[in-house]
């Protein structure tokens, strides 16, 4: 069985809160069989913070500063739309 995987990822100079990233990364569920998900974004709150997914597992934290932010799902059956609505990647 052949297994293809899907891509979302962008380049974002999009702000979050912590708190929205953890609400992202709790709707991952609704936008396909996500199997991991990771970035790096500017926090609105100031700083930088880092994502990391992976099947029932998330977390959000602190990290250095970047030139820019990035994210990236890869998954099966991706529902792209409702990914770049999260991330207001469109």
């Amino acid at each position: 069985m052949k297994v293809i995987f899907d891509e979302v990822g962008a380049q974002t100079s999009n702000k979050y809160t912590k708190a929205e990233l953890d609400e992202i990364i709790y709707s991952l569920d609704e936008c396909g069989e996500v199997l991991r998900a990771k970035g790096i974004v500017e926090n609105a709150d100031g700083g930088w913070l880092e994502f990391d997914y992976v099947p029932g597992e998330g977390e959000v934290r602190e990290t250095e500063a970047e030139a820019t932010g990035m994210v990236a799902v890869i998954g099966t059956r991706l529902n792209k739309e409702k990914l770049n609505e999260l991330f207001r990647l469109a």
